[in-house]
């Protein structure tokens, strides 16, 4: 009867040990599936911060490409107008030559005449005192006044049409002056922009590479965090198994004891 009794009462002190160590095993486990669940809650805000710095890395690389195509377009825009100015410039003193040459001719042609003047004149006097012919060809004379008159016409010509150009010139300078400061302002905003991006990207850079670090850490710190919750579970259960076997070996001996004890009486 005593026996029963202590063997009733051991196996309610098993059940209450093993309902202990069970309830333990229970609540570590529900840890464990909490912090697994809360890290991949985690993780996917990490992934979609990736994703979301990934296409402001991407945006500001077509930002900064859209900066360098425009100024490459200013670029551009003043090459061709300088090399519309030097051919402007290159045909302007062609027409100062031209004009030059034409005055040249001119004053060349009326030198001549002035000596052939000279020349009839001497050889007239000649002619009147020897009775021998002059010689003279008034013919030329005429042609070369009607070559300086040619030359004089075209040259007036060309002086107007300088004249022309050299106050279309002035208005245009006026315009290129003011196209200038566009360009110069254009230019200068653009590079502040362009500037401004790359620090932005540099920040973003930084960001990003400290971001992921602080990532690694917080993963690695959970990875340990896990495999110690799983070491603890480990030891936990091992206990219980001690524990277990060490409680069925003390109920032996007592059940032993208890026997011999009948034995002795008997």
């Amino acid at each position: 009867m005593e026996s029963q009794k202590q063997e009733k009462m051991n196996k309610q002190a098993r059940d209450t040990l093993m309902e202990a160590h069970q309830t333990q095993l229970d609540t570590l486990q529900k840890q464990i599936e909490r912090q697994q669940f809360l890290r991949a809650i985690e993780e996917q805000k990490i992934k979609d911060e990736q994703n979301k710095r990934e296409l402001l890395a991407e945006q500001q690389q077509q930002d900064m490409a859209i900066l360098s195509s425009q100024m490459e377009q200013l670029r551009l825009q003043k090459e061709a107008e300088d090399r519309k100015r030097a051919i402007e410039m290159k045909m302007q003193k062609q027409q100062q030559k031209k004009i030059k040459d034409v005055e040249s001719e001119i004053l060349r042609i009326k030198q001549k005449k002035k000596r052939d003047k000279k020349n009839k004149k001497g050889k007239n006097e000649f002619s009147m005192v020897t009775g021998i012919a002059s010689g003279y060809n008034d013919d030329l004379d005429s042609d070369e006044t009607k070559r300086v008159e040619t030359l004089q016409k075209e040259l007036l010509a060309m002086k107007v049409e300088q004249e022309r150009k050299e106050q279309e010139a002035l208005q245009k300078k006026e315009v290129e002056e003011i196209k200038e400061i566009q360009h110069k302002t254009k230019v200068q905003q653009l590079k502040e922009q362009m500037s401004r991006m790359i620090r932005e990207q540099e920040r973003s850079k930084n960001d990003a590479n400290t971001y992921k670090r602080k990532a690694e850490k917080d993963r690695m710190k959970h990875k340990i965090q896990m495999e110690k919750m799983k070491q603890s579970m480990t030891k936990l259960e091992l206990t219980f198994t001690n524990e277990s076997n060490q409680f069925d070996n003390d109920v032996g001996l007592d059940d032993g004891d208890d026997e011999q004890k009948e034995d002795g009486q008997e």
